[in-house]
């Protein structure tokens, strides 16, 4: 019959701090404040976001909060005017899960719109950024 060896204190004291040390790295992030709660979702490709600023302004930015799908894809274009003549700007890969991140635009546009190219898209939040740290609140936004 073979003898188990003895757990020794130092084991014991590291496993304990391992153990508490990644459970409080698994709380750094949980429920954070800035962490939409509700989105927008789509399950079909083709799904269009039109936002219409209500006028031309200078829009700097396009932020996003991806929801639960990564590495989601959108054909992205700013349009001005009636008729509402269109700019495609490059498509939009939106790659980090639950994380805020850019698009750069750096035009003038009164209407955004956003079209999903993947079959199943979750997007918690899209702000638009001014070139003065603000954002702009779409008048079709409800």
């Amino acid at each position: 019959m073979r003898r188990r060896a003895p757990i020794l204190t130092g084991e014991v004291l590291y496993i304990t701090l391992l153990i508490l040390t990644y459970f409080l790295l698994s709380l750094v992030r949980l429920g954070n404040r800035y962490a939409p709660s509700s989105g927008w979702e789509s399950e079909t490709p083709g799904t269009v976001i039109r936002l219409d600023l209500g006028e031309e302004k200078d829009l700097a930015a396009l932020d996003y909060y991806l929801g639960k799908y990564e590495t989601r894809h959108f054909a992205v274009r700013i349009g001005s005017d009636y008729p509402i003549v269109w700019e495609e700007l490059p498509d939009l890969t939106m790659e980090r899960v639950y994380q805020w991140a850019r698009m750069i635009v750096n035009r003038r546009c009164r209407f955004i719109e956003l079209t999903a190219l993947n079959v199943y898209t979750d997007i918690k939040e899209l702000a638009l950024a001014d070139w003065d740290g603000g954002t702009y609140t779409p008048v079709n936004a409800g």
